[in-house]
Parts: structure tokens; sequence; C-alpha cells
């Protein structure tokens, strides 16, 4: 299946001199004669520019693959990542997200419970990495033979994806150490919920002030809920809908649950595809003239034909920003006073990381990454035709540009 989708960016930049006449100067993104997407970008998810070149369009999610984790693996285990190539979090934040320099909303994410920050141990990373024989989780029996408490994992997907079927298991060969057979020790009891809200208490916020209660919440979709289970590799089948986050209650039984993996797939497309270029510089301070750019809107067909569709729902948000530097960030430490103090980036990624609580406010300890908005514009509104003005300030020597694609439906893009 080849994709047609041919998306150009051309900002043409017209440099002021003096002594001289301005001579127009562009900077080319993408098509036959532009710098390529890759090398041009500083950051992307959910993109591809490799089925026809010059072009970048949403990426495809591959049939029988699970977007847990790519389709090429390109780390060791401890930087799993995930379908797009983002490296998984075992925390839902912020401490440590911002310690670990990831992103919400890029990373991908998984945790253990529901507080502000929530962690899941290490081990846990297993349930993503596509080891189908070495348990991952394990939610023990109590000795006295009482039901267990309950447990919940919660995985957000970083982006909305289209999601039509979930499949967990615990690994099908093997004993434990008390010699039960690893493939009985699968999940009797089971809650599987879905959403695409992302909700405070899904993000940042602590779960139980924020919902006014302790425990297990389900997400707004219920996917599957039973205390009888009697099937060792659990395979669920959904509605093809976008999906960003994922919640899994176990426990209430008196047996204990083991999981190896948890593999999630769909088809279609990702509701949301972004790109951050990195800053250009034209060196010198320059006049901003127009922008304009290539967009063309596809269907993907059932009989999986792809044709172009102008009327599709998907939607091109573009915007710019200038800059005085080559850096649009700052980047900040704790002084001897818990206060922010503004250093290099150097100097901040070699200070410590905030990883446990009373690191917070330490004189030394990195304290935060933020926008640069002295040296560099606020992002602009978004541009509404090819061939706009830019609205990024003139003057400047470095501009920077970012876009999404969203799509309300799966299959279009």
């Amino acid at each position: 299946m080849t994709a047609l989708s041919n998306m150009r960016w051309l900002v043409l930049l017209f440099i002021s001199s003096p002594v001289a006449a301005q001579t127009p100067s562009a900077w080319v993104v993408g098509g036959t004669s532009g710098e390529p997407w890759a090398a041009a970008a500083e950051r992307w998810v959910a993109l591809d520019d490799s089925v026809r070149i010059g072009a970048i369009q949403p990426r495809a999610i591959p049939l029988g693959h699970t977007v847990t984790r790519q389709l090429v693996r390109t780390g060791i285990a401890t930087t799993q990542r995930n379908l797009f190539g983002y490296r998984w979090s075992l925390h839902k934040g912020p401490r440590q997200i911002e310690a670990d320099t990831l992103e919400v909303g890029w990373h991908p994410r998984l945790w253990l419970g529901g507080g502000s920050n929530a962690l899941a141990p290490e081990v846990m990373r297993g349930l993503v990495d596509g080891d189908e024989l070495t348990a991952s989780f394990a939610h023990r029996a109590r000795a006295d033979g009482r039901p267990n408490s309950v447990q919940f994992i919660t995985l957000d997907l970083g982006v909305p994806v289209p999601v039509d079927s979930i499949v967990f298991f615990p690994p099908q060969t093997g004993l434990t150490s008390d010699n039960q057979r690893q493939r009985e020790l699968f999940a009797r009891a089971y809650e599987v919920s879905r959403t695409n809200v992302p909700v405070e208490w899904l993000i940042f916020e602590d779960e139980t002030t924020s919902t006014g209660s302790s425990g297990y919440h389900p997400l707004d979709e219920i996917l599957a809920s039973t205390f009888a289970n009697n099937t060792s590799v659990v395979s669920l089948a959904t509605d093809l809908r976008f999906t960003r986050f994922l919640r899994f209650k176990f426990g209430e039984v008196s047996t204990t649950t083991l999981l190896a993996e948890i593999e999630v797939f769909g088809r279609g497309y990702p509701q949301e595809a972004r790109y951050i270029s990195a800053p250009h510089s034209f060196g010198q301070a320059v006049s901003l003239g127009r922008v304009a750019w290539q967009f063309t809107r596809y269907r993907l067909l059932p009989s999986g034909a792809i044709t172009a569709d102008p009327t599709a729902p998907v939607q091109l948000n573009l915007q710019t920003r200038a800059g005085f530097d080559d850096n649009p960030k700052t980047y900040f430490i704790f002084d001897d006073l818990g206060r922010l103090l503004e250093v290099d980036e150097d100097t901040y990624f070699d200070s410590p990381r905030i990883v446990e609580r009373f690191s917070e406010g330490i004189a030394g300890f990195r304290a935060k990454r933020d926008d640069d908005i002295e040296n560099w514009n606020n992002w602009s509104v978004n541009y509404q035709a090819s061939g706009d003005e830019i609205r990024s300030s003139d003057g400047a020597e470095f501009l920077q540009f970012r876009f999404t694609i969203t799509t309300e439906y799966q299959l279009n893009f």
C-alpha cells in the first residue's frame, strides 16, 4: 500500500541590507530540492517521510504490530521505545518526567496506581518489550486464601491512535519458583477501559484529589470486565476508536496473576501527528516575506487503496516563531534559596536530576526547562492559506516552524 501524500513547506525570506536593495532568499523544506524533513527537524511524532521522496505524512499503523513497541528495536531494553520511536517512561510525573528530560504528549508512559508521581517498577518495562517468556508483572495471591487487593496499570500511548484490539497474557512456558505453570497464572478477573480525553488526573494531577475518591477509577469506556476468565491469552476486539489512555485492573481473586506482555493493535492513522523544526539561521537579521506549502488530503478505502479526497476531515495547523539566538529554550537550576536560577544548557544537563521529593528546591539540582521569551517570539497564530505573510517579527536571524496534522476519522490523513 503506497500513500501519495505530498506535503511541502516553503518559507520565503527577504533579507534587508542598509547598502543594497533587498535580495529575496528562500528556506525550502521537503519537495525535490528542499532540505530533507529529517534533517530540518528538532523532533516529530507519528510522521513518516519514507513513503515518497520529499513528502511527509502521518504514519500508518502497521497491521498486526503492537503500537507499544518499535518495528525494529533501536536501543537496549532499558530504553524501550514505542512505534513512533519514543522512549517509555515508567513515571506518571511530573518530577521524574522532567528528570528524564521526557515530555508528556510525546513520550508514552506506564504507571501503577494513581498518585501524582505514581510509577512502575523497572521490571514492568517488560510489559512492552516483546519478551513473551518473562513475567513482567505479578499480583500475588494472599497466603490466607482470601481475595487479594486491586492493582491497576495505566498506559498513556503519547498520541491518540486508532485501536481495535488489545491482548495481554502471562508467559506461555516455564514454571514459577514454586513449580506452578506460568501460563496457568492468567488474570481470572480483570477490567480494561480506555479514553481519549487527557483529563488532569491522567496527566499530572493526583487522582484521589481530582476525582474526590481514592482507589481505582475506570476510564470513560469499559471494554471488558469479568471475574470468570478461563483464557490464558486474553484478546479483546473493540470498535476502532482513537485511544490515548488504557487502564487494566487486576485482583480481588485468590490466585496469582502474571503478565508477560500488553499489546495494542489498530489500523489507520493517528489522530494527531506533530513536527517541530530546528531553528534555522539566515546568517543575519532578516525581514520575513511569505510562507507557502502544498498539502493534500487522502482517504484509505476498505479495499486498501488510497485516494485523494479534498473533503476529508483533515486539518493542517501551521505556526512560526522568530528568535535572536540558536536555542529557543531556557534552563533553570535551584539556587541556595531554592529559587530558579537561569543557566546555560550544558550546566543544566550537568546538574543532578530531581528523582525524589527531598531534592526539590535543593541548590544545584535541575529545576525546569521553559521557552525563552526574551530572545524568541511567541508562536504565531495558525496560518490560514498558502501564501500568507509570515506573522513572526522581522529583524531576527533565526526562524522555527511547527505543524500538527489532525484527523477526525481513523482512515483519513
